[in-house]
């Protein structure tokens, strides 16, 4: 799956969900990937390019029922959040 985001922001996730179910999808922006778990335990993931890339390895009636929820900030919004 494919997503437009701006460059230049941050990537979050919210999640209480099972650690080994989200190390099944993978977020691809540029050249640096993330996994959902890892993303998860990182304060958040600077977006490299205009457009992410969601891949999962998961059965679809697992990714199905994951919980948690993804926010992409804008540039302006990832500075402001970085200066302070």
């Amino acid at each position: 799956m494919y997503i437009n985001v701006e460059k230049g922001g941050n990537l979050y996730l919210a999640s209480n969900d099972d650690r080994a179910k989200l190390s099944g999808m993978t977020i691809i922006s540029g050249s640096s990937s993330v996994t959902l778990d890892q993303l998860n335990d990182f304060k958040s993931f600077k977006l490299l390019s205009n457009q992410l890339t969601i891949h999962s390895n998961l059965d679809l009636a697992v990714g199905a029922n994951l919980k948690g929820y993804l926010y992409a900030t804008t540039a302006i919004q990832a500075d402001g959040i970085l200066s302070n």
